[in-house]
C-alpha cells in the first residue's frame, strides 16, 4: 500500500508530459546495469522512467543520463524498479509486490491542459494510464480490466480461496494489489 501511495501522491505533483521526467530532486540509490556493473549514486526521483535514468555521482556533480534499455534494476528510497520486456516494450516498471507472482506498474501522463487563473497562475493536469504486469513463472501478462477474471483466475487457480472471491466479484481490478498479496500467502 505504501508504493501505491507514493505513486498517487506523485501523480498530484507531476507538472511535465510522459516524454520528460518530472524530477523531484535526487535521492541516495543505485543503478544496477544489464552487464552486471553497480553504480551507486544519487538517482533521480520520479513517478516513472522514460528513455533515461538521470543521476548524479554527488551532489554538486553535474547530471549524468544512462539509456534505460541498458539498466536492469534501478532502487530508490521508495521504489525498486525493473526492467521488463512484454511484447516489443521495454520499460522500467515500478515493483510493487513480490512473491510467488510479482506486480509491477507504470504510469503513463499524456493529453496536458493548462488552465490559467486571474492571479497569473497556472496548473497543468494530464490524463494518467497505469499499466499492469504480474509475472509468474517468468510469464509476464498484462493485467486490465477487461481481462482481469479470466487471467486471475487463470494464473492464480493453485488457490482456491482467491479464485472464489474473483468469481464471487469479492475482488475486482480495483482489488488487483490486494488479490496478489493474498495470493502470494495462499499454501
Amino acid at each position: 500500500m505504501t508504493k501505491t501511495f507514493f505513486i498517487l501522491i506523485a501523480c498530484l505533483f507531476l507538472t511535465k508530459s510522459t516524454q520528460a521526467q518530472e524530477i523531484y530532486g535526487f535521492a541516495e540509490g543505485q543503478i544496477i546495469k544489464k552487464q552486471g556493473d553497480t553504480i551507486k549514486c544519487l538517482v533521480s526521483m520520479t513517478t516513472s522512467y522514460g528513455d533515461v535514468v538521470k543521476y548524479k555521482m554527488k551532489s554538486n556533480s553535474p547530471e549524468i543520463t544512462i539509456k534505460s534499455s541498458e539498466v536492469k534494476l534501478l532502487k530508490t528510497p521508495y521504489n525498486t524498479f525493473e526492467n521488463i520486456s512484454f511484447g516489443e516494450k521495454e520499460r522500467l516498471m515500478t515493483v510493487m509486490l513480490v512473491g510467488k507472482v510479482t506486480l509491477y506498474s507504470c504510469m503513463f501522463f499524456y493529453n496536458p491542459q493548462t488552465n490559467y487563473y486571474k492571479d497569473n497562475t497556472a496548473i497543468t493536469t494530464y490524463s494518467k494510464d497505469i499499466t499492469y504486469l504480474i509475472k509468474k513463472d517468468d510469464t509476464i501478462n498484462e493485467i486490465k480490466n477487461k481481462n482481469f477474471k479470466n487471467l486471475m483466475t487463470s494464473i492464480m487457480s493453485d488457490c482456491e480461496t482467491v479464485i472464489s472471491k474473483i468469481n464471487n466479484k469479492v475482488y475486482k481490478f480495483k482489488n488487483l494489489e490486494t488479490v496478489v498479496e493474498e495470493y502470494n500467502k495462499c499454501k
